[in-house]
C-alpha cells in the first residue's frame, strides 16, 4: 500500500518557479507568500480533493482534473488529478492565461 501524497508534474514545477520570479520583481515578499498560500491550498486539496471545480478538456493526459484557486492570490490556479493515493498537481497558472491554448480544449 502507498502512501498518499501531493505529486507536482515538472510542468506544475515550472510554473511555480516563473509566478514567483514573475511575482518578486515587483515585491519578493509576495512570491514568499505566494509559494507558502500555493503549498496551503494543495494541502488543503489533498485533504478535501473534492473541492475544486471540475474542468474538462480533449487532452487525455487532463482526464478527472479539477481546479481551485490558490489561496490569497486569487488569480493563480492550481490544476490538479486526485487519486485514491493523493492528488498530482499537473499545472499553476495565471487565471488570465489561455488555458484551452496552453492544454487543449
Amino acid at each position: 500500500m502507498s502512501a498518499r501524497r501531493i505529486v507536482r508534474r515538472i510542468a506544475a514545477r515550472i510554473d511555480v518557479i516563473e509566478a514567483a520570479e514573475d511575482i518578486a520583481a515587483g515585491n519578493p515578499q509576495a512570491a514568499i507568500r505566494f509559494v507558502r498560500a500555493l503549498r496551503e491550498t494543495e494541502e488543503m486539496l489533498f485533504t478535501a480533493p473534492g473541492m475544486g471545480s471540475a474542468r474538462d478538456f480533449d487532452n487525455a493526459a487532463l482526464v478527472g482534473v479539477r481546479f481551485h484557486l490558490v489561496r490569497g492570490f486569487r488569480k493563480y490556479l492550481i490544476l490538479y488529478i486526485p487519486g485514491s493515493d493523493g492528488i498530482e498537481v499537473v499545472r499553476v497558472l495565471h487565471g488570465a492565461r489561455d488555458l484551452e491554448a496552453l492544454l487543449g480544449s
